[in-house]
């Protein structure tokens, strides 16, 4: 488990894990589903490969914990 900091107006990068769908992940992060696609245009939603990064933006100043 680990922690960062991030700031309003930012983009994280978040590396797949197993089970990961684009709404667990929207879920994980407190923002929209919509939001990760927007900023993700490449990606396929229904084909998330474990260990793949996509850009997770960030809404406000939050801690965040997040597994490894």
């Amino acid at each position: 488990m680990g922690k960062s900091t991030v700031v309003h107006g930012s983009l994280r990068s978040y590396k797949i894990k197993r089970g990961d769908t684009v709404c667990s992940i929207a879920r994980e992060f407190n923002i929209s589903i919509i939001s990760i696609l927007k900023v993700n245009k490449h990606m396929d939603p229904k084909q998330l490969t474990i260990g793949d990064t996509l850009c997770v933006p960030v809404e406000k100043e939050t801690n965040v914990e997040y597994g490894t």
